[in-house]
């Protein structure tokens, strides 16, 4: 025979804990990630895995973005080196004006580079400011945009716009801030905001002597599969032997992102069911003992003219007792124990 836990409030606490559990799981998938996952996608190539040079890379880069704003269901299309949820990130030391700390660790930053039109491929909002431009080349002013983190850190009760900083400590302050964009999650939906800011992609890479991997990010109103064929028709008609990889929606990129998170709540949701069917079994088990053992007690009350809802509850009463529910009722039969013993069934009674 089942027999119940003598602490009760142990499984309805469980439960709340589960409770809680998916109300955090529920928060992080209402969560903002500072851009719209909708009906975007994203994938990445690399010239140096074909044997590309740095000028051949880049005009492949040039080349593909320009054709995959020209393919008729997309809205919006940008480059960038990484993207959020791509499990990558790159992060460098900063000097800005007026900011001075004793912590080496207060001058870290995360850096991207991207493209014209990136956060609005995004759907990430701008504060305040503009975003790149074609203007924005390597023999143009070197201009930058930060987080919001980035903002409140290094010129916090500032206006950014203008302001200057320097990629690396010492040096000139050769960077102008031009803009402030919302935070967004870059590697998981979890993370704490960190201080980020974004160089044009012809800027950052104008000293690289190599190609670098960048990632493409597409904004459009066809479905996933037919756009998937698109992107590789594009890519495969300009750069016939470079692979493209990492291919996804971003909505796929956000799942992925909590799935320890939806694992866990599965499980938690998996192990509390079974233990509520253990418990009801146990209960059920209780009640009927009680039941058959005090059936010509129950007769007599009855025939006394007692109602059967008030048998009813005089059944129930005795079986929660006997599983530490209301034993704090019973304070004479408690006492006849041993601080770790459990009175046994045939002991429980019907209450009084």
């Amino acid at each position: 025979m089942f027999w119940l836990p003598g602490n009760w409030a142990s499984l309805w606490r469980y439960w709340w804990a589960l409770g809680s559990f998916g109300k955090a799981l529920s928060n992080v998938l209402s969560h903002n990630p500072g851009f719209a996952p909708e009906r975007l996608v994203s994938f990445s190539i690399d010239p140096r895995l074909s044997g590309y040079d740095f000028a051949a890379g880049n005009q492949i880069y040039r080349d593909i973005l320009q054709r995959l704003q020209n393919l008729p269901a997309v809205q919006a299309a940008a480059v960038a080196e990484i993207g959020p949820l791509m499990h990558s990130r790159s992060m460098t030391n900063v000097s800005v004006e007026g900011f001075w700390s004793h912590n080496p660790e207060d001058y870290d930053s995360d850096i991207n580079a991207v493209g014209a039109g990136y956060f609005r491929t995004l759907g990430t909002p701008l504060i305040a400011g503009r975003e790149f431009t074609a203007a924005d080349h390597a023999d143009a002013p070197q201009v930058a945009i930060v987080n919001q983190a980035f903002a409140k850190h290094f010129l916090p009760a500032q206006n950014p716009i203008g302001k200057h900083f320097h990629r690396g400590s010492g040096g000139p302050f050769d960077i102008e801030i031009v803009s402030v964009v919302k935070d967004a999650n870059t590697m998981n939906l979890r993370e704490a905001q960190s201080p980020a800011y974004y160089m044009p992609l012809d800027q950052y890479f104008a000293k690289e002597t190599r190609s670098r991997r960048v990632s493409f990010f597409l904004r459009s109103s066809a479905n996933a599969a037919t756009l998937e064929r698109d992107i590789r028709a594009t890519v495969r008609a300009i750069a016939p032997n470079l692979p493209v990889y990492d291919l996804k929606t971003m909505a796929e990129r956000v799942n992925e992102s909590i799935y320890t998170e939806r694992l866990s709540a599965l499980l938690a949701v998996l192990f509390g069911s079974l233990a509520s069917i253990l418990a009801a079994v146990g209960l059920f088990g209780v009640v009927a003992y009680s039941v058959a053992r005090h059936t010509p007690e129950i007769g007599i009350r009855l025939a006394l003219g007692a109602l059967p809802a008030q048998v009813l509850r005089l059944v129930m009463r005795g079986a929660s007792a006997c599983g530490g529910w209301h034993s704090h009722r019973h304070p004479r039969r408690i006492g006849t124990h041993s601080p770790h013993e459990r009175p046994t069934p045939t002991e429980c009674p019907l209450a009084a």
